[in-house]
């Protein structure tokens, strides 16, 4: 039997911001801009909603001034009521104005920069743990980094995985 899943996507948005920023100064064939990464986003979140109907979706982007949840839209703190099942129609509408107001508060400044991926798994699995008592859900944790890994957070990453 096809049960329902409980996808988390964590984005860093520091290193798809200094993507964004190196291709701006290369000359390059593909052009990735931000409208393109939403819009890939939202096709592959959309066709994820299709696979079943319980399905429920929750994106995180993590920068070094902290975190965001882009969906749902989430602004204080985590409730009961909050309904992480996938509404297309919802997803179009939050996804490009939430990255756009995420980007705009970030820093353009780089060399600061410390990643909080163990902020968003931390948050992550602590929302699988409230929403899968009691219920059959697969979860999962999809991580996109557009640079390399900092060797440094290794030890704060496990530190946030096997707590």
């Amino acid at each position: 039997m096809n049960h329902p899943s409980f996808l988390f996507i964590l984005i860093d948005l520091d290193s798809l911001l200094h993507g964004l920023n190196l291709q701006r100064g290369r000359q390059s064939d593909t052009k990735i801009s931000l409208s393109y990464v939403v819009s890939s986003l939202q096709l592959f979140c959309s066709s994820y909603s299709l696979m079943h109907r319980e399905n429920c979706l929750c994106i995180i982007t993590y920068h070094s001034a902290g975190l965001e949840f882009v969906y749902p839209n989430i602004d204080g703190y985590l409730t009961e009521e909050i309904n992480f099942k996938v509404s297309p129609a919802l997803l179009s509408k939050t996804l490009q104005n939430r990255f756009e107001r995420a980007i705009n508060n970030l820093s353009n400044d780089l060399s600061r920069r410390k990643s909080r991926l163990n902020s968003a798994l931390s948050s992550a699995l602590t929302i699988i743990n409230k929403h899968s008592q009691g219920s059959i859900f697969f979860s999962r944790i999809l991580n996109m980094q557009f640079d390399k890994d900092v060797a440094q957070d290794y030890n704060s990453i496990m530190n946030s995985i096997f707590r």
